[in-house]
C-alpha cells in the first residue's frame, strides 16, 4: 500500500522570521494542540499503519476456486423445494398474483 508522507518544502531560502510572527505561530500551535482534535489525514494513515500491522501477522492462505462453494450454486435443499412449488401453485394464471406478495 501508499505510505503517508508529510510534504516538506526542498531547495527553499530561510528567511529570518519576525518575533511578532514567531509569537503569532506558538500562539496558533498552542491553539491547535489544545482546540482541535487531531486532523482527518493524521487519523487515516494511524489507522492504515494499524491495519497494516494486523494484515502482517495473519496467515496469507489462497484456497483453488470451487464453483459450488464460490458461487454458491444449488443451495437448494427439499425444504426450500417444496416451498417453492407450493408458493408456484398458488398462482392459477400468468397474470394472477400470489397471496403474500400483491405488489412489487
Amino acid at each position: 500500500g501508499k505510505e503517508c508522507k508529510t510534504k516538506t518544502a526542498e531547495g527553499v531560502e530561510e528567511v529570518p522570521i519576525s518575533e511578532r510572527d514567531k509569537r503569532l505561530a506558538e500562539q496558533v500551535s498552542s491553539y491547535n494542540d489544545s482546540k482541535r482534535s487531531e486532523s482527518l489525514m493524521d487519523i487515516h494513515c494511524q489507522k492504515s499503519k494499524q491495519k497494516a500491522k494486523e494484515d502482517k501477522h495473519k496467515p496469507q492462505e489462497r484456497r483453488p476456486f470451487d464453483r459450488d462453494q464460490d458461487l454458491h450454486v444449488n443451495k437448494f435443499d427439499d425444504a426450500q423445494k417444496k416451498a417453492l412449488v407450493k408458493k408456484s401453485r398458488e398462482l392459477n394464471t400468468r397474470f394472477s398474483h400470489g397471496k403474500s406478495n400483491m405488489f412489487l
